[in-house]
């Protein structure tokens, strides 16, 4: 039987979580919640009843490199995979490069998602499932990297003007959000948030979503749903999709993806295997 390698999964705080996920066997590296200029710890259920409030101006920060610095120290005895969020859209990942840096004797992996929220847990399961099977470390590194180009992430916003305001999107798309009865969807593509190059009906959210999406999903056996504050429309496109998929659901972006989504969002993603 193989000798199973001391192998430490860290992630950041832009992970989101699924049910079956057992977080406890990972790291995860805080980033920072400003609230009008102040450092705030909140819980979803917290920010999500804030970010309503126009006078509440929300910002982040990513973590640091010294935070980094001071985890890969604390699992020095181990060989270490960090799963950032995407590089095109944060600095955590070169926050992440720079710390490993200063310590070159340690094998620290760091992985670019080219995701965010439910993209992170899917590498972070996936290596964690690979750790037990006593996969090596090398290896591990080598499927995730390969992974990481097969997760599909779809957003639907009901307010773009969060995710505008922090110039995630250009305004193109947040013109086409004004238009009356019709949202455009985005995706990850390639690390990127852009036009997955459709338009949702406001009036028949659900329908219309689930129509795009049978043409899309394909190659898989499970699917996530991630919703903020749309708990009957998540229900809906649960039971639409739910025809011969697991379903895994995911109530509330992470605080940090909460800043530029807004108040309302609905999201799926999938693993083309």
């Amino acid at each position: 039987m193989r000798k199973l390698e001391n192998i430490k999964i860290i992630t950041d705080e832009t992970i989101d979580f699924y049910p079956s996920f057992n977080e406890k066997e990972i790291v995860v590296i805080k980033n920072h919640l400003f609230l009008n200029g102040k450092e705030v710890s909140l819980t979803k259920k917290e920010f999500y009843e804030k970010i309503t409030d126009k006078k509440n101006h929300f910002t982040t920060s990513q973590a640091n490199p010294e935070d980094f610095l001071e985890v890969f120290k604390k699992y020095s005895d181990y060989k270490i995979i960090v799963i950032t969020a995407t590089s095109k859209m944060s600095g955590i990942n070169n926050s992440a490069n720079i710390a490993k840096k200063e310590m070159p004797n340690n094998d620290i992996a760091v992985i670019d998602s080219e995701s965010l929220s439910a993209g992170l847990s899917i590498l972070a399961d996936l290596g964690l499932h690979l750790i037990k099977e006593g996969e090596s470390y090398d290896n591990i590194v080598k499927k995730l990297e390969n992974l990481k180009h097969k997760i599909k992430l779809f957003f639907l916003l009901t307010n773009l003007d969060y995710l505008v305001s922090s110039g995630r999107v250009n305004k193109i798309i947040g013109f086409l959000g004004k238009v009356v009865n019709m949202k455009p969807l985005l995706e990850i593509k390639e690390g990127v948030l852009t036009s997955a190059g459709a338009m949702i009906l406001s009036k028949d959210m659900v329908n219309s979503f689930y129509e795009f999406l049978e043409n899309k999903i394909r190659n898989t056996h499970k699917i996530f749903i991630i919703h903020n504050n749309l708990d009957a429309e998540m229900r809906a496109l649960k039971s639409k999709l739910g025809r011969g998929y697991d379903i895994e659901i995911i109530n509330f972006l992470n605080t940090l993806l909460g800043v530029y989504s807004g108040p309302e969002c609905l999201a799926v993603g999938w693993v083309e295997e």
